[in-house]
């Protein structure tokens, strides 16, 4: 684990969400960078859905 590392207030829904998203990319179903944008965007929106402020 990397020094200052925090695990997400909402960690199980991260790692639920990446299988459709981010591990896309290791399916072959979409490029990495697209995978990891839409884990990124499903993250924030669920953040934002769950009252976290996000900057």
């Amino acid at each position: 684990m990397l020094p200052n590392h925090e695990f997400l207030p909402y960690e199980i829904h991260a790692r639920s969400a990446f299988g459709s998203t981010a591990g896309a990319a290791f399916r072959r179903e979409t490029t990495l960078v697209n995978g990891v944008r839409s884990w990124q965007d499903e993250l924030i929106a669920y953040a934002k859905q769950q009252g976290y402020q996000i900057s």
